[in-house]
């Protein structure tokens, strides 16, 4: 059931929110809500994404994610 809702619902925060996240050798990387968080085993970086230019370069460079 949570898998239905949060594919097809139009509130799930995965429907309403960009969200990127992948593991790394040292912890994670993740984009969300226009901001851009590294985790490196307890260091943790946040950098806003200041424009929709910027989010397509991370998106691709980071995640491998390609947008039209």
């Amino acid at each position: 059931m949570a898998y239905f809702y949060t594919l097809y619902s139009p509130n799930s925060l995965l429907n309403t929110n960009e969200v990127a996240s992948l593991p790394t050798e040292e912890g994670r990387i993740s984009i969300g809500n226009n901001r851009l968080t590294e985790v490196k085993g307890q260091s943790i970086t946040i950098k806003e994404i200041l424009s929709e230019e910027e989010m397509s370069n991370l998106l691709f460079s980071r995640f491998g994610i390609c947008q039209k």
